[in-house]
């Protein structure tokens, strides 16, 4: 899915809030089209119950945002590529 006007922050927090609880979201196809503010708000109330990513918005993501104080995300840049999902 290519990033556009259109598929911009797509995964927001209204599709974010319709999984069944104890869903996992995993986006590793490309930053931008999920919204990480409604990501991290989602986490909040548990739907999602786990967030699993590779690609974000801005590249390389800033390590201090408190989306990286989630233990319920999983951020796989940096991994060994064997552990990773390739894409």
């Amino acid at each position: 899915m290519p990033l556009s006007s259109e598929t911009a922050n797509l995964f927001d927090a209204t599709l974010l809030a319709q999984p069944k609880p104890g869903a996992i979201v995993g986006n590793t196809g490309r930053g931008g089209v999920v919204d990480e503010a409604a990501v991290v708000a989602a986490l909040e109330t548990g739907t999602p119950s786990i967030y699993a990513t590779d690609v974000f918005a801005k590249e390389p993501p800033a390590r201090d945002v408190n989306q990286f104080a989630y233990p319920f995300e999983v951020e796989t840049q940096g991994w060994p590529p064997d552990l990773c999902l390739s894409h």
